[in-house]
């Protein structure tokens, strides 16, 4: 615990999470594109009820706003901690120490690749746009 292994895998594992959940995003987006095309195989219509397409846009879309801002919080709280006391080496710890620096530098890569990947996707297929739509098709406004 104290070289950090527990944090390289806390970033391993918050990166494919953040990764299913744009999978997942993207997965419901074509669910609904898909139900709003007219004719499907065997000309049977298939269409969502505004119920369910504001579930297909908000869960997936208010997921992936947890995971990128709540797992990036998560994991700068983390090596805080982890990093608080052990700033400076002691005599017989240098490899200890430097494998801590370098937990911390991958942490912090990895933070800032989840913000920067999510504010992009973010914006490219508009999530928050579809956070509002899905939460006034589940609230029945729309």
């Amino acid at each position: 615990m104290d070289t950090g292994i527990f944090f390289l895998v806390l970033d391993f594992a918050m990166l494919m999470i953040f990764c299913a959940v744009i999978g997942w995003a993207e997965d419901s987006w074509k669910q609904i594109r898909a139900a709003e095309q007219t004719t499907i195989s065997w000309l049977a219509t298939v269409s969502l009820s505004p119920q369910e397409k504001g579930q297909l846009l908000f869960w997936p879309s208010l997921i992936f706003y947890l995971v990128m801002y709540g797992g990036s919080l998560l994991l700068v709280i983390g090596i805080i901690l982890f990093m608080r006391k052990r700033l400076y080496k002691k005599a017989d710890e240098t490899i200890e120490w430097k494998c801590r620096w370098q937990v911390a530098g991958f942490t912090v890569l990895a933070v800032l690749f989840i913000l920067f990947m999510g504010l992009m996707y973010s914006t490219d297929v508009g999530t928050w746009e579809r956070l509002t739509e899905g939460y006034q098709l589940l609230r029945g406004i729309t």
